[in-house]
């Protein structure tokens, strides 16, 4: 059997700096620029590290958003009609 190296893990403690991910799926510092490597954390095998999302607010989250979505989708259709009836009102009679 024979092992190919595919990527590196990478480790950074940009700790005073802001990072952001670009559309590249990258992590630099908001200046452009790559922030130093930092070897120094530990990694264990076999260990999962825990999500920084909270699933139940993520979901009631989602779940206002589509009710505000909705809403705007009904304020659309009646403002439609609303247009459509003052046009009919406005209309010259034949």
């Amino acid at each position: 059997m024979t092992f190919t190296s595919i990527g590196f893990l990478a480790s950074t403690s940009a700790q005073p700096e802001e990072l952001s991910k670009g559309l590249d799926g990258r992590i630099r510092k908001l200046d452009g620029s790559v922030p130093p490597p930092d070897q120094s954390g530990q990694y264990a095998q076999g260990v999962l590290e825990g999500s920084n999302v909270n699933a139940i607010e993520e979901m009631v989250f989602n779940m206002d958003m589509q009710r505000q979505f909705e809403i705007n989708v009904k304020l659309i259709k009646k403002a439609e009609e609303l247009d459509q009836a003052g046009t009919k009102l406005m209309s010259l009679p034949n």
